[in-house]
């Protein structure tokens, strides 16, 4: 009797080996298509969201808002991306985190509470505050995107959201470009930029956004 109870389980473990191989065999081959379709492999977190700035949209729970506020970003583009800043936090669930970075040649970053360095939630309160931080912005300086976009990255957020007014001699250089990607993480990069040329007038940017699995669009200086 004892002999064939251990068969039984010498069986049992052998079929539930057969199943943890088949699995992960499986996982390895849907990791394997999303390569081959130029798709992230990168594991979301639950709760995502397809969230956007001016049109340009992405799903994820984590989002980190890259906003230029350099002094050619005063007046109505300023005003133009708080307002547009806002009702992207506001499609926000409370399940949903977030954090906010303007730029010029410094950082200016949203920390409630102590926050630096982590992604908050987006709780009714966090986004009060968050407009007040918003509110508070002024447009000055000069505009280096690299800090910004790294400092993004350190967040291991899923999506992050870009937007600049920076004409050509402001784009990210080929050495930075290689350095982000780098330090990317798997987040998707969305490029938004104030222009009036339809084409990229920072192609680094736009090669950023689409080897990050993002995109880039160019709109009219509001």
């Amino acid at each position: 009797m004892g002999f064939y109870v251990i068969c039984a389980a010498a069986l049992l473990a052998q079929d539930s080996a057969n199943d943890g191989d088949r699995e992960n065999k499986s996982k390895l081959d849907q990791k394997r298509v999303l390569e081959r379709l130029g798709g992230s492999t990168v594991e979301r977190s639950p709760g995502e969201a397809r969230i956007g700035i001016f049109g340009l949209q992405a799903k994820g729970s984590k989002f980190v808002y890259v906003f230029d506020r350099s002094a050619s970003m005063g007046g109505s583009p300023l005003v133009s991306s708080k307002k547009e800043l806002i009702k992207s936090l506001d499609d926000l669930g409370e399940i949903q985190q977030f954090y906010l970075i303007f730029y010029n040649q410094r950082l200016s970053v949203f920390t409630p509470s102590g926050s630096r360095g982590r992604l908050i939630f987006a709780n009714d309160s966090n986004k009060k505050s968050a407009r007040t931080f918003i509110d508070s912005v002024r447009a000055d300086g000069a505009t280096q995107h690299a800090e910004a976009i790294g400092a993004a990255f350190r967040l291991s957020p899923d999506v992050v959201f870009v937007l600049t007014d920076a004409d050509a001699r402001d784009d990210l250089a080929d050495e930075d470009v290689t350095r982000l990607l780098n330090q990317s993480r798997g987040a998707v990069v969305m490029v938004v930029q104030f222009s009036k040329e339809s084409k990229p007038i920072s192609p680094n940017l736009a090669r950023l956004a689409k080897q990050c699995g993002g995109q880039y669009l160019s709109i009219e200086t509001p």
